[in-house]
């Protein structure tokens, strides 16, 4: 029938043949129940397997974020511990090498085994920003940044320049995914010890702001400029354009001989704080 679930009461009374109706009526009580779907313990139980599905889910996704971060960590550890040891044992020999026994070693081999030695301090240099670069928790555009000018810091105040950073607004606060934070951090390595090796600048300014819902940011110094269409500039212009291609970006060079340079990148990040 489409009659709805509930209780009901059917009653009779019945007449004779000279339709007289008899005094007592005849009830029957009738209960039709509703649907397995609409009862409340279905309702409750479906409520109850959703929310462990949700939760089960969540759990396990924590728990794939902690496992990454472990091995993130694990990681940097291992390659601070095993293979930074074994280059600066390789630095710290070629430099006991050098000085040794002067009159014995040639100048050729000398000249080879600085270059040993710088190659090795290089090969630390790199390895310890890979260390930084997947350490988790510090993933913000301050922290990139801020390590950028760390790296710097010693040949800046050798060359007497001035490299400051400018963050517009809350820019600095913004979150990057690991890779994203890799090709930003090494774009913009390019750029600074570029202009640090041949711009013959005073001040170099790095400033990051948000426009048109794109991060945007600029490193900019009063040197002496080039001409980026020669085809002296090198693979340092390349690699810039290539790792700005890889974030889905793009990268404006800007400079002239005598008028410094400036660079510009840009490109949409999701917003993460």
């Amino acid at each position: 029938t489409n009659m709805a679930p509930g209780d009901y009461r059917f009653s009779v009374k019945a007449t004779n043949r000279q339709a007289l109706w008899n005094a007592d009526m005849t009830t029957l009580s009738i209960h039709i129940p509703p649907p397995f779907w609409k009862t409340w313990w279905f309702v409750l139980i479906s409520v109850i397997f959703f929310v462990g599905i949700i939760a089960l889910f969540v759990f396990y996704r924590v728990r794939h974020l902690l496992a990454v971060e472990r091995f993130q960590r694990q990681v940097a550890a291992d390659l601070h511990d095993e293979i930074g040891a074994g280059l600066s044992e390789i630095n710290i020999l070629s430099a006991i090498l050098e000085t040794k026994a002067p009159k014995e070693i040639s100048q050729a081999l000398k000249h080879e085994l600085a270059k040993i030695g710088e190659r090795s301090r290089s090969l630390m240099n790199e390895m310890n920003d890979i260390v930084w670069l997947i350490k988790p928790r510090k993933d913000t555009l301050r922290d990139l940044f801020f390590h950028l000018r760390e790296t710097f810091n010693d040949v800046l105040e050798a060359k007497n320049m001035s490299f400051t950073i400018d963050f517009s607004g809350d820019v600095q606060n913004i979150v990057l995914k690991m890779e994203e934070k890799h090709h930003v951090y090494l774009l913009f390595k390019e750029a600074l010890n570029n202009a640090i090796k041949y711009s013959k600048a005073r001040n170099i300014q790095l400033s990051i702001k948000e426009e048109d819902r794109k991060l945007s940011i600029a490193l900019t110094d009063d040197g002496i400029g080039f001409d980026p269409q020669s085809k002296r500039s090198g693979n340092g212009l390349k690699n810039m354009r290539h790792r700005a291609r890889q974030l889905h970006g793009t990268i404006q060079i800007e400079s002239a001989p005598d008028r410094g340079t400036r660079i510009v990148f840009s490109a949409k990040f999701r917003k993460k704080h």
